[in-house]
């Protein structure tokens, strides 16, 4: 069964002067809520399982997913307090039922690969296969480098830079390795998990060329309207 979480718990303190009292997957593209756009692909590759975890104006996300996506298989996780992106995964990959899990973040749009990545998964043996894509001017985002197997080597602070491949926030994970490490109850995965296991996972790059919208910023939310006019 392939299965997702979606992180979709976060405030968006960014554009929060922009969308007051609205949760950021439900920030309003073209007429449609964000994650609609989100859901449609993701059924479209064959998700079956979809588990949101939410925090931040929760009950309103729950009221959108039941009124537009009644039949939906999903699973809905809501934290107690902030647990950063790595205690929420922590509590939604309980929910799973299969060996790895996807993982993406509810505030951006990345039509990855999915056939692609857990190929991938399975060739490499690997513990985490992370989706990447190369942009311009990558400064808010940080870049990554990886070797001629596709072996991430490093992670880059964020710095200016002209062209460079970003992590695109969109994982194939595998469960039992997750599990096993153990952490505290609330940590980054980003830190805790792609930077400090670097060395001791498999974690190998899924580099594609694919649209890629992060609406946690005025700018990318404005990019948004004109970029997804044309998405389901």
């Amino acid at each position: 069964m392939k299965e997702i979480i979606i992180l979709a718990g976060g405030k968006g303190s960014r554009i929060q002067h922009i969308l007051p009292n609205l949760p950021k997957c439900l920030a309003p593209v073209n007429g449609k809520a964000f994650l609609q756009y989100q859901i449609n692909y993701l059924l479209q590759s064959g998700i079956e399982h979809f588990i949101f975890s939410l925090g931040y104006l929760s009950e309103q996300v729950i009221g959108y997913l039941n009124s537009q996506f009644p039949s939906l298989n999903k699973t809905l996780i809501v934290e107690d307090q902030a647990l950063g992106t790595g205690g929420a995964i922590a509590k939604a990959i309980q929910a799973a039922k299969s060996s790895h899990v996807f993982i993406t973040n509810g505030d951006t749009y990345f039509p990855a690969d999915l056939e692609l990545m857990e190929r991938l998964f399975h060739q490499k043996h690997a513990d985490l296969i992370l989706a990447t894509t190369e942009i311009e001017n990558p400064d808010r985002f940080g870049s990554l480098d990886f070797d001629d197997e596709g072996r991430i080597r490093h992670f880059h602070e964020k710095k200016p830079i002209s062209k460079a491949y970003i992590n695109a926030g969109f994982y194939l994970i595998s469960k039992q390795a997750f599990l096993n490490c153990k952490l505290k109850a609330v940590f980054s995965f980003e830190t805790e998990i792609l930077e400090k296991k670097i060395n001791d996972w498999k974690i190998y790059a899924a580099p594609m060329e694919k649209l890629f919208i992060d609406i946690g910023v005025p700018e990318d939310f404005s990019r948004s309207q004109t970029l997804l006019v044309d998405r389901n």
